[in-house]
């Protein structure tokens, strides 16, 4: 996703809409970046007000968080969470695991609006490279591309803990979470994966899903969307069968020290070591 291109095909829009005596407000992808008709991070500010919810629960259960894990596109969800873990939790690591990007690009937003979130809210800093964390390892073909990687994170996720995730954005982002896990990237910490919805992003890739979860012998189809998934709720005890079908399911993910928020509350899992 090039960012840098969207304008090529706003601006006729925008210039054809005001000649007609319309008053056109212009919001930037994702509501954070300063351009357009914005002024304000106005989406990032949701999320700093969204981290101190978090802090709050996850003390509330006797932890901090050492990483907080999402996917991260237009950068607006990731800078605000950083904000807020400069506030008011400065040993917590915000890692974004990019669905849309590179590394560069996405960190150069992320770091942009948080300056300017921080500017905004008083507490004006700077940021350094070191605590904006960007992988772009897992982006596969690109943004909203269905991949093995990404199928077999929903499958696994929705089997063992009956959570759905998306193709686009969460699935992607636990894959990344996962292997991160894997190679011992967070060591004995205590992680928070984010779930920033989408779940019904699973309907339009249903056939690329199906075709894996049936075991037809047909690869997972390497289906576009076109546009962003919806931000969806996500869905407690149900699992996907091998026959597509849902079935009750709550069993622990199996990584030791990652806690799942559902709806801004704590699932209440008990997460154990496999």
């Amino acid at each position: 996703l090039q960012y840098e291109n969207v304008r090529e095909f706003v601006e006729p829009v925008l210039a054809t809409e005001m000649a007609s005596g319309r008053n056109c407000y212009l919001a930037p992808i994702g509501g954070s970046l300063l351009e357009g008709s914005m002024t304000k991070p106005l989406g990032a500010m949701g999320y700093l007000a969204a981290f101190a919810e978090l802090l709050e629960q996850t003390h509330a259960q006797g932890f901090t968080p050492d990483s907080v894990v999402l996917a991260t596109g237009s950068a607006g969800t990731q800078a605000g969470l950083l904000a807020g873990a400069k506030l008011l939790s400065p040993d917590t690591k915000i890692v974004g695991i990019s669905v849309a990007g590179s590394t560069e690009v996405i960190s150069g937003y992320v770091k942009s609006i948080t300056e300017a979130l921080l500017r905004e809210v008083g507490e004006p800093e700077p940021v350094t490279e070191e605590e904006v964390i960007v992988f772009d390892d897992y982006l596969g073909e690109g943004y909203g591309i269905l991949n093995d990687d990404i199928l077999t994170a929903v499958r696994r996720v929705a089997r063992e803990e009956g959570i759905l995730l998306d193709p686009v954005y969460t699935g992607k982002c636990m894959t990344g979470l996962l292997d991160l896990s894997d190679k011992g990237y967070f060591g004995e910490g205590e992680v928070v994966f984010l779930h920033t919805g989408g779940t019904p992003a699973l309907f339009p890739y249903r056939d690329g899903i199906l075709g894996g979860i049936r075991g037809s012998g047909r690869p997972p189809l390497p289906l576009k969307q076109d546009l962003p998934a919806l931000q969806g709720l996500i869905h407690l005890g149900a699992g996907v069968t091998d026959a597509g079908h849902l079935h009750q399911s709550v069993v622990t993910l199996g990584i030791e020290g990652i806690h799942v928020l559902v709806k801004g509350e704590p699932s209440g899992v008990t997460v154990h070591p496999l």
